[in-house]
């Protein structure tokens, strides 16, 4: 695999069951790997920050066993610029020859958008609405929505005694309850 040669030095292994906290600014996410996967850092890392103007989302969980991706963006606020990131980490994904594994003949792109506010997805949204699509379409396993390929969570520090789901597609997460990927 041609990723982990060019970029090894922002890409971590996963190991089957491993819980990992991963965090940028005020923001986290505690993860738990249902296989050995993949755990890649976007931005400053294998999108690096001198490219002007690129946006890009905060890390992605690569499956090539099962060939799926997960695309992260850890955010305080601004949910349509979230989108956007993730949105912009995909297209620039499908041009660079070497991460283009990571999103085209997959059988499941997602996103999530984490914050430690409770987000409120906007289903009317344009920047939702794209990001959706562009995963539902590169998705040969297609989800019961297009919308349930982008997933609003709230990662906290105390337990909220199980996963809360609403629709699939937002969840409240925490250390004792970490996101499966």
């Amino acid at each position: 695999m041609s990723l982990l040669i060019k970029y090894d030095r922002w890409i971590e292994k996963l190991s089957t069951n491993e819980t990992r906290k991963i965090s940028e600014e005020n923001s986290f996410l505690f993860v738990k790997s249902q296989n050995q996967q993949l755990l890649l850092k976007i931005d400053g890392g294998i999108i690096p920050y001198n490219i002007q103007h690129q946006k890009k989302c905060d890390y992605a969980i690569y499956d090539e066993k099962n060939k799926n991706s997960n695309f992260i963006e850890l955010k305080g606020v601004d949910i349509e610029y979230a989108c956007d990131q993730v949105y912009e980490t995909i297209l620039f994904s499908e041009k660079d020859e070497d991460l283009k594994e990571i999103v085209i003949g997959l059988n499941l792109l997602k996103g999530y958008i984490v914050s430690p506010r409770p987000p409120v997805p906007d289903i009317k949204n344009s920047h939702r609405n794209k990001l959706c699509r562009k995963m539902y379409n590169l998705s040969k396993n297609k989800l019961e929505s297009l919308f349930h390929h982008l997933v609003f969570v709230r990662c906290i520090h105390k337990n909220p005694g199980k996963t809360h789901q609403q629709d699939n597609i937002c969840i409240v997460i925490s250390h004792k309850n970490p996101l499966l990927i």
